[in-house]
């Protein structure tokens, strides 16, 4: 008998509480519980699920780790030590409440991507998710469709964490390609590339790391589009332009690099749009079916816009699918956009077009994904 199901990230990284988080996850300065560990350096939350790096350099992972849309018996095609592929853990379990230990030490970060693969060959949804350890070594493991491990299969999957670079200071995955930053500021790129997305032309699947721009100091992605800060400060853009997430003015796909604006000191992507702090102000661009840009309105953005809900105080920001979240230099945590599954943390389910403040003392916010499962 089939159920449907609403399945949200937890957030065991939610410091002054052990309540589960609708598709966030934040840590504050506050004092935690016996269930919710204070030691935590950094968070990741992706599609359906979320990681944690704690102090002690062990990564933990918890949440869905195999989406089946096919209504298959997974049991029927992989053996028990595969079932928990995107957690890098051999669990043998669907859903991971609990986070479990993927790496016991030497990890500085880690990034679940906030989109899948795509289907594989038996109707399945696997997240990616990505580690930078100690040694600036970068680590992959999950789902494996268009080469987006980085290990030149077009195909395949893997619970075993798998290295794909060294030398590594600023990665991002998101489910369809993959990138990598080394400390020349080399930009290298792989996965698919049918938006241009990877940055190369002339085709629509990379294989294995391609470098594609130089003096990168980040670099983030949403769905078929990608995003790099450059150590100037400079902010460039390339791939998909449906909603005109690439914020240069057109709705046009492009392979090649173009800048969006100067001056940027750190940046999010949606899975459709951009968020970017120039100067603490706070500037959008790309799809606002869901109010996710924060502007008052639903109207999608071509070439970045002000919000101006906030002055020259924003520290940091992120973006989920079709939501987003801005913390000040006070503390202050702001959430906007979709807000179906609660994901605002507003106890309501209306989506909101303007920032609404939700907590204080904050560190840290990542989004994720809310979805249903049957």
């Amino acid at each position: 008998m089939k159920k449907s199901l609403i399945c949200m990230l937890l957030a065991l990284a939610l410091l002054f509480s052990a309540v589960p988080s609708a598709a966030a996850v934040i840590v504050t300065d506050q004092a935690g519980t016996a269930a919710a560990p204070t030691d935590i350096v950094s968070i990741s939350a992706g599609y359906a699920m979320s990681a944690a790096v704690r102090a002690d350099g062990s990564l933990w992972t918890w949440g869905n780790s195999y989406l089946s849309q096919s209504g298959a018996n997974w049991g029927n095609y992989w053996s028990f030590d595969v079932r928990s592929q995107s957690l890098g853990v051999a669990s043998g379990e669907y859903i991971e409440a609990t986070p479990m230990m993927a790496f016991s030490n030497s990890t500085k970060t880690a990034v679940c991507s906030k989109q899948t693969t795509g289907s594989d060959l038996h109707g399945y949804y696997i997240p990616i998710t990505a580690a930078l350890k100690e040694d600036s070594s970068l680590w992959l493991w999950g789902g494996g469709r268009y080469g987006v491990l980085g290990d030149e299969q077009e195909y395949g999957s893997s619970w075993r964490p798998l290295k794909v670079m060294e030398e590594v200071i600023s990665y991002d995955v998101s489910g369809y390609h993959s990138a990598a930053v080394t400390a020349d500021g080399s930009l290298y790129m792989w996965g698919r590339n049918n938006y241009g997305q990877v940055g190369v032309q002339d085709t629509e699947l990379v294989l294995k790391p391609v470098k594609v721009l130089d003096n990168v100091a980040s670099i983030k992605m949403g769905t078929y589009f990608s995003v790099a800060l450059k150590k100037d400060g400079s902010l460039w853009s390339w791939g998909s332009n449906s909603y005109g997430q690439l914020g240069n003015a057109t709705t046009e796909n492009t392979s090649v690099p173009t800048k969006v604006m100067d001056g940027v000191t750190d940046f999010a992507c949606g899975s459709s749009y951009c968020l970017a702090i120039k100067n603490g102000e706070l500037w959008a661009w790309g799809r606002n079916t869901s109010g996710e840009l924060g502007i008052g309105n639903y109207d999608d953005q071509y070439s970045p816009v002000l919000n101006e809900n906030f002055s020259n105080d924003i520290a940091a920001v992120d973006a989920g699918n079709a939501f987003s979240a801005a913390v000040l230099r006070n503390g202050d945590l702001y959430m906007w956009g979709a807000n179906g599954s609660g994901q605002l943390g507003d106890k309501s389910t209306d989506s909101k077009t303007n920032p609404r403040r939700i907590l204080k003392n904050v560190k840290q916010v990542a989004l994720g994904v809310a979805f249903r499962a049957k």
